[in-house]
């Protein structure tokens, strides 16, 4: 066990433990209430003892999955490190020593889109023909 820690391989092994006593002392308590006649305290506490039952089963599990990763060598293993970029805030970088141009980022902005300023057209553009009235919906006027 190189790679195993105590939290998530002991703690879950002695919750489960816990867990296992204290459900065996609600299914005595659901016997206790048969041997009384009470089915329905009986049915209660076995569904309780049954519950609590699948909850240890639940922490043995987990600390035997732990248990394996950990002999496979892959348990608390820290990640590989990767280097970390650091990117510079430019408002905790301090002023820029350029001013802003409105109007050098618009050119640049148009010399990229692939055309200077739009050029105007000398001729108008046609008005859209009228479209045909379409049929009304409901009585006819007339």
């Amino acid at each position: 066990m190189a790679n195993v820690s105590f939290l998530k391989v002991i703690l879950p092994i002695s919750i489960g433990f816990g867990l296992n006593s204290m459900s065996r002392g609600i299914a005595l308590h659901g016997d206790l209430a048969k041997l009384q006649g009470d089915n329905a305290g009986a049915l209660s506490g076995h569904l309780a003892a049954l519950l609590i039952l699948v909850a240890a089963a639940v922490c043995f599990i987990y600390a035997g999955r732990n248990i394996y990763l950990g002999w496979r060598g892959r348990g608390d293993a820290p990640p590989p490190e990767q280097p970390i970029e650091r990117v510079v805030d430019p408002v905790d970088h301090g002023p820029s020593e350029e001013a802003f141009d409105a109007d050098a980022i618009m050119a640049r902005y148009l010399a990229k889109r692939g055309g200077g300023a739009p050029e105007a057209s000398s001729v108008a553009p046609q008005p859209a023909p009228a479209l045909a009235p379409r049929p009304a919906f409901g009585r006819k006027r007339s």
